[in-house]
């Protein structure tokens, strides 16, 4: 029986050693007068390290003096209060900075008395720099905010006068003696500083929602009823011919909010960039590994020039008298596709100028 626990001790020893000597962490063992007794890591030749040589010599022999002494400060530390330590290291391998998390325990026999301490060095230098990165893009975003405040603020503020006096003109022009062209031109000025606005608060919108952080609230969602509610709110019924061919079985795994609103914007151009008869058609198929949510018109279609565009913000068509309606559609569409890739997924489209456009999301059922 003991020599059985003992070759199974064996091999749980050799199985821990070949772990060891395959991490990316350095391994070490030192005794109470700081002899190395034991050194692994896998990039040691890497920086021409050779563990063999350490053994039986101390800290000095891998280290400068400065941090050798740095070193063994907290080793005999450890010793005396037999207490772990951690601390961080610094130092240029190869020419370059490296940050190593060094941790430091009392080691002892089987008889309790102390041997020395055994130690693991791990390289977060990497982790220090995504640190450093996130903080510098936290900061470029807030930054970012701010600048779409006070840009917005300086938009709006010359805009809403404009409107608001062009507004009161237009309701009675007669008071005002305006007649004819004079008239034409004003309700043309009124219509334009009105869509500038409607860009303006669009540009807001989409600047806050690309660089806000969104946490999902995964929920499980009745498909039919979630496309029904959208169908209803909005109203598009009145406007075009839809069939909801969504199976009443159809659940999917999402944020019903972001969906909601990914779902109505590409139902919403269906019905907007499309000519009488119009018709809608949301259909719903399933594989393995995917949900997919198409929504089919018989519009006015997409140029093959443009399809690969449509989803880039502030997208403008290639004509003045749809560069308006084509600027609500990429907002739209820019704020689907964010929304859409939060679950895993990504919007795919066909369409024939002339014959109708099928607009797909695909979302991973594991998301």
């Amino acid at each position: 029986m003991l020599q059985g626990e003992r070759e199974d001790l064996v091999r749980s020893n050799e199985r821990l050693m070949e772990l060891i000597q395959q991490s990316n962490d350095i391994f070490f063992m030192q005794d109470v007068d700081g002899r190395i007794l034991h050194f692994s890591w896998l990039h040691a030749p890497e920086h021409g390290i050779s563990p063999a040589d350490l053994i039986g010599k101390g800290v000095d022999a891998l280290l400068p003096d400065d941090l050798s002494a740095q070193h063994m400060s907290w080793v005999r530390s450890v010793i005396s209060e037999r207490k772990n330590a951690c601390y961080d290291l610094d130092i240029e391998l190869g020419g370059v900075h490296h940050t190593f998390s060094v941790t430091l325990a009392p080691y002892t026999g089987t008889d309790g008395a102390l041997i020395g301490v055994v130690g693991s060095a791990r390289d977060t230098t990497e982790i220090r720099r995504q640190r450093i990165a996130c903080r510098q893009m936290a900061w470029e975003v807030d930054q970012w905010k701010g600048l779409v405040s006070n840009v917005s603020h300086e938009l709006r503020t010359p805009l809403q006068p404009l409107i608001g006096y062009l507004g009161i003109l237009a309701d009675d022009p007669e008071y005002y003696g305006l007649k004819g062209e004079t008239e034409k031109y004003l309700r043309t000025c009124l219509e334009c500083a009105r869509q500038e606005q409607a860009v303006v608060e669009r540009m807001v919108k989409l600047s806050l929602v690309m660089t806000d952080h969104i946490e999902l609230a995964i929920q499980d969602i009745h498909l039919r009823s979630l496309i029904n509610s959208i169908i209803s709110r909005g109203g598009y019924e009145s406007e075009a011919e839809i069939e909801n061919e969504i199976p009443e079985n159809a659940h999917i795994w999402g944020d019903p909010d972001l969906l909601y609103q990914a779902l109505e914007s590409l139902i919403s151009n269906a019905v907007k960039y499309n000519e009488p008869p119009k018709k809608v058609w949301i259909r719903y198929a399933g594989s393995n590994n995917n949900h997919y949510i198409m929504v089919c018109d018989n519009g006015i279609g997409i140029p093959a020039d443009i399809i690969g565009s449509i989803f880039g913000p502030l997208f403008i068509g290639g004509t003045q008298e749809t560069s308006h309606n084509c600027v609500h559609s990429g907002l739209g569409l820019a704020i689907a596709i964010k929304y859409v890739r939060l679950h895993g997924g990504e919007i795919s489209v066909t369409s024939e100028v002339g014959e109708g456009s099928t607009f797909t999301i695909r979302i991973p059922k594991e998301a």
